[in-house]
């Protein structure tokens, strides 16, 4: 996942030609969300569920545990087991078809791996769909650059600018108030 963090980070940097950077001694994870909380990608209707930050922050804290024991405590791992554990009812064990998960770091076995590597990838594509670049940077994006010839159909244009960003990142046209695309039709 870190290197998903700095791949989004680079891109967003390159459009937008900023210097978002990471500082030393806070998680990836939580200065994603904060940058994300400071574009004012992260409201009421695009949002990053607890569970799915509590989930990968208890796993990616057992992976640490494993491979450098020395540092990172059981305590610190008990402490975020007992923070995510709240979010798993039987809709959310259905949701990702485990019967007993997630365990303590005793009982961890295959199915804390399937659940791992599930919330893993929803919490990516969920960073992924509103951790786009600015408007102006998606406008001087080249994918967009070569479908501003269809400038003079609208209707065209806009469909072909959702269809880049739905696959580039997961775009979803209700996100932003559907503002998006418009706000990078501006830019052009």
């Amino acid at each position: 996942m870190k290197h998903f963090f700095y791949e989004l980070q680079t891109e967003y940097n390159s459009l937008c030609s900023e210097e978002w950077t990471f500082e030393q001694g806070k998680t990836k994870l939580d200065q994603v969300i904060s940058f994300l909380k400071r574009l004012n990608r992260i409201n009421k209707t695009d949002k990053i569920d607890d569970y799915l930050i509590d989930t990968f922050a208890y796993y990616h804290q057992l992976r640490v545990y494993f491979s450098h024991k020395k540092t990172t405590s059981k305590g610190e791992i008990d402490s975020k087991y007992e923070k995510e554990i709240n979010h798993f009812d039987s809709e959310l064990l259905k949701r990702y078809r485990v019967k007993n998960s997630p365990k303590k770091i005793e009982e961890i076995d295959f199915e804390d791996y399937f659940l791992f590597t599930q919330i893993t990838k929803d919490l990516a594509l969920k960073i992924s769909s509103i951790g786009y670049p600015k408007p102006e940077g998606l406008a001087n994006w080249d994918v967009i650059r070569k479908i501003k010839k269809f400038k003079d159909d609208n209707n065209r244009l806009e469909k072909s600018i959702e269809s880049a960003l739905k696959t580039q990142y997961g775009y979803i046209k209700e996100n932003d108030s559907d503002t998006l695309v418009s706000e990078i039709i501006n830019h052009i």
